[in-house]
């Protein structure tokens, strides 16, 4: 089973254990009016009602602002433990558990829910128990121990059955049915996921009733009944008395696998990509990465290879992130597990040392007196030389002050005058550089939806819009950090970088710039190059360099890209047989800025004149050296010089390293 099917099965039981208590965002407002008032009331913090208002106004934020709902559970928790009223404590405590899970701080939840459960034995409240055990069963989930999920679940429902408590009853047998589909149960599945539609139309929970329509898809899809599949999914799409994003991209998705396993693969790409749209609005990853694994596989099956890969990769990065959750996930329960051993000891070692500190507290106290008593002595003897000495000293402070003022609005003047220089300047940039190519752009466009164009010219159109966007993402990625490095100076994080992968990723993203001109690239290299440097600073310089390159080297040219290295520097050349640089103009390429010293490339790319001035401040932020060798007519080499890597200057240094490993090989090199 895959970890992103782990983190579905991991969420959607959680999303069943904590739907009843979410509100609509609208309502918030009188709730927060009502909280405000309550607070100047006198009896505020022995009324438990302001319990409840804060943990109603933190169920409100939990889906949309997690950090806000934080506040108000810790304020409701807070405020529960100093009535010392317990039931509130529990509700607090559960609540904490749902936020934390919201946020992805899986082990503090599972621990909120441990202290709830025994919040609730305490309490005999058999309904919060019932909670908890469900929570257990949904850990075990996590686990892929569904046997022992079934058993805390079947506990659930004996004591959610003998309290006729229907609504909780359907989130159990949802979870049940959920189990023994994971387990190939498939029968027992159909049973129990037929009973939650039962008793959810019965009490009107219609969101349950549209969350088992699309768990009996998966089930009969499971078991190769298509039809029926196509059915369930269906119903979910149809329904009117409930619909959700979350559901509809659930349904969509077994559309799609359906369709795709029937062989109709123009439909299941229909489906597929209605699911992703669904699941990119609720930035829902398991979702996301579902429909893009139909999409790659339905593509394929078309034989639309390019599409097929472009999908399969953004599967590739979903299913990436899902397992690293998936991961963690592990990890904060064993954390748990083992933070819990420890907190038992600790609580022994506590006790004995609150013996301890009481009696040290008292002796601390005494000496306190005896050493204020000494000090108000001390301060009446002295006082009248003490307070002549102030009196003397406020004077030069103020003098001082006013000085310092005085250079302080000097400062800020200097600084103003310099901003606002920089703001001139990128006016200036965005007024020349910008003004043309969205104005381009939005005259493709306009050509493109008024249906003028045939499809050769719509591919001819497309191909030079993609060449437009790119630059003026380039021409605004210099910009901004051109911008933030003219107002807030270089600030280099120095880490351990592989220069060599560093430069493969940004080669699988420029090879689709070179492969439009026919540019070979050659990246040659025996092993990985390890440097000192900003990561993000140097990926900056490495892509200016690069797209420099490419930019002004003609259609059918080559560009080679090498390292050597000296006893303290390591140097990465990129040569290319581009036009060259003309002497005039190499003279004052790091001194002026904008359309003094910018030109079109070999296909009249535009650039804003501030690439290489930014390499340049980020080279020496870098503690490195930039070095050009050009002749007009036969190319130029750029050669940037890093602190080359050493294992014991980073002891010494007590850095901490990091190795950027580079991604599949996309793009033509020869090692």
């Amino acid at each position: 089973m895959s970890f992103g099917k782990i983190f579905f099965l991991w969420f959607i039981g959680f999303f069943l254990l904590f739907q009843n208590t979410c509100f609509a965002q609208k309502d918030i407002e009188p709730l927060l009016q009502l909280w405000k008032e309550q607070k100047l009331l006198p009896g505020y913090a022995t009324d438990t009602n302001s319990v409840l208002i804060l943990t109603n106004i933190a169920q409100k934020y939990l889906y949309d602002q997690p950090d806000t709902a934080l506040y108000f559970g810790n304020e409701a928790l807070t405020l529960a433990q100093q009535q010392q009223y317990k039931k509130g404590e529990m509700e607090s405590q559960y609540l904490l558990g749902r936020i934390y899970y919201v946020k992805g701080s899986y082990n503090r939840s599972l621990e909120r829910n441990v202290k709830a459960m025994e919040l609730s034995k305490l309490l005999n409240d058999e309904g919060g128990y019932a909670l908890g055990l469900n929570t257990t069963g949904l850990v075990y989930i996590g686990q892929h121990n569904y046997e022992a999920a079934l058993e805390e679940f079947f506990k659930a429902v004996k004591i959610n059955a003998a309290r006729k408590d229907s609504l909780k009853l359907t989130k159990n047998y949802f979870n049940i049915g959920l189990c023994y589909d994971e387990t190939g149960k498939y029968d027992s599945a159909v049973s129990y996921l037929e009973e939650v539609i039962r008793i959810g139309k019965e009490i009107s929970d219609h969101r349950m009733v549209v969350m088992s329509y699309n768990r009996l898809g998966e089930t009969y899809f499971h078991t190769k009944n298509y039809p029926k599949a196509l059915k369930y999914y269906r119903m979910v799409l149809q329904d009117s008395l409930y619909e959700s994003n979350w559901e509809n991209s659930f349904a969509y998705a077994g559309l799609g696998q359906t369709y795709y396993a029937l062989g109709k693969y123009q439909t299941a790409v229909k489906n597929a990509f209605e699911s992703f749209e669904f699941a990119r609005k609720m930035n829902a990853k398991w979702d996301a990465e579902r429909a893009l694994h139909i999409l790659s596989d339905a593509y394929a099956a078309l034989r639309d290879f390019e599409q097929a890969y472009h999908y399969h990769q953004q599967y590739k990065a979903y299913s990436d992130s899902l397992y690293s959750e998936a991961k963690d996930r592990e990890m904060n329960f064993l954390h748990l597990q083992q933070k819990e051993s420890e907190n038992q000891q600790l609580a022994r070692n506590n006790q004995i040392q609150q013996q301890k500190n009481h009696l040290s507290q008292l002796i601390i106290l005494i000496i306190s007196l005896v050493a204020l008593f000494t000090l108000i002595v001390a301060m009446l003897i002295f006082r009248s030389n003490r307070q002549k000495n102030h009196l003397n000293k406020l004077l030069l402070d103020r003098n001082q002050n006013i000085a310092l003022q005085k250079e302080k609005i000097s400062e800020q003047n200097e600084a103003l005058t310099a901003l606002n220089t920089t703001k001139d300047q990128i006016f200036s940039v965005i007024s020349h550089d910008l003004k043309s190519p969205f104005a381009s752009i939005m005259g493709t466009f306009d050509l493109i939806s008024g249906g003028l164009l045939n499809m050769e010219e719509q591919t001819i159109v497309f191909q030079e819009l993609h060449r437009k966007v790119a630059t003026v993402s380039e021409m605004l990625n210099n910009l901004l950090y051109w911008a933030n490095a003219q107002q807030k100076g270089i600030n280099a994080v120095i880490l351990q970088v592989n220069l060599s992968a560093l430069a493969e990723e940004i080669l699988s993203v420029y090879y689709f710039l070179a492969e439009e001109k026919n540019i070979v690239i050659d990246h040659t290299y025996d092993s990985s190059k390890f440097i000192y440097a900003d990561p993000d600073h140097a990926k900056i310089i490495l892509q200016n360099i690069l797209g420099n390159a490419i930019k002004f080297t003609p259609e059918q040219g080559h560009i080679h890209i090498f390292y050597s290295e000296e006893e303290t520097y390591l140097a990465v050349h990129v040569k290319d047989s581009g036009v060259g640089i003309p002497p005039e103009k190499l003279e004052k390429l790091f001194i002026e800025t904008g359309k003094n010293i910018s030109s079109p490339g070999t296909n009249h790319e535009k650039g804003t004149g501030i690439g290489l001035m930014l390499v340049q401040q980020f080279i020496h932020g870098n503690q490195g050296e930039l070095k050009i060798n050009s002749k007009p007519g036969e190319g130029s080499e750029f050669i940037m010089y890093f602190r080359k890597y050493n294992n014991q200057v980073a002891a010494d240094e007590e850095e901490a390293s990091r190795q950027i490993i580079p991604p599949e090989d996309n793009l033509k090199h020869n090692k």
